[in-house]
């Protein structure tokens, strides 16, 4: 009866860690752009460089992007990651669709099969699955583009000209602070 109780005791404890152990989170590392949309409703590769933490590797893992505000998602399908060790990077590349001039807010869902604890004799596998997420907002990467058109385009050598510039802003994007020297 006395070792029944030690053995409900110790499973419980043991149940009791494996609950308390961290919870894998995603850490962002960087944000770059793989291709800049050029004009609005034109698509963009944004490059999403992350690692998990929390003390398991996640295994099996697979990311799913989701985009909220003046975006969309040009492709839709899971990224493949694997294993993801704690504090290894892993990247995700995700194709949107940016339609306005607000932000874009792009969350990237992680799902995995099972974690895995490193032990001294090995490792030590949970099979019960589960997520975590992180999320990333965008400003609209659009850019002004300016061009400058001068009158007359001869000038002559050691006189005072007389110039008119003409500067349109052909781009997708304010200008903010136009100097000109």
């Amino acid at each position: 009866m006395r070792w029944i109780r030690f053995t409900l005791i110790a499973m419980l404890l043991a149940v009791t860690a494996v609950l308390a152990s961290a919870q894998p989170y995603l850490s962002l590392v960087s944000v770059s752009w793989v291709r800049r949309p050029l004009r609005p409703n034109d698509i963009g590769v944004v490059r999403l460089a992350f690692a998990s933490y929390g003390g398991e590797t996640l295994l099996n893992a697979k990311a799913r992007a989701q985009c909220l505000g003046c975006c969309e998602l040009a492709e839709d399908s899971p990224i493949q990651l694997g294993a993801l060790s704690p504090g290894a990077t892993k990247t995700a590349d995700i194709s949107v669709n940016f339609s306005g001039g607000c932000s874009c807010v792009i969350k990237l869902l992680v799902e995995y099969e099972a974690t895995a604890r490193q032990t001294a004799t090995g490792y030590v596998v949970n099979r019960l699955p589960g997520s975590t997420y992180l999320e990333v907002t965008l400003e609209p990467p659009l850019e002004p583009r300016v061009d400058v058109l001068a009158s007359p385009n001869n000038l002559l050598l050691g006189a005072l000209n007389n110039v008119t510039l003409t500067i349109a802003n052909t781009g997708f994007a304010s200008v903010k602070a136009l100097t000109a020297t």
